[in-house]
């Protein structure tokens, strides 16, 4: 049986952040980068199994909690 690698996105403005984490995580893992000009969260729930969002580069609270919102949603639906 072949493993499937765990999709890791980081979504924010810091490109050294998600390599650091890709480095970190190693074998197994996939890392991927995103930012936060997206109207679907939808495709990030595909494309991901894991989503770490950096809230400092959403640039203010309400944006990222309605992001978190967003997403949790996609998963439920």
């Amino acid at each position: 049986m072949s493993e499937q690698s765990i999709r890791v996105c980081l979504i924010g403005s810091d490109l050294g952040l998600a390599d650091a984490i890709a480095r970190t995580l190693g074998p197994g893992f996939e890392a991927h980068h995103g930012d936060w000009d997206r109207e679907n969260w939808l495709d990030l729930r595909q494309a991901c199994d894991v989503a770490l969002l950096d809230l400092r580069a959403a640039g203010d609270a309400e944006r990222g909690l309605q992001a978190i919102d967003s997403i949790r949603q996609t998963e439920m639906g």
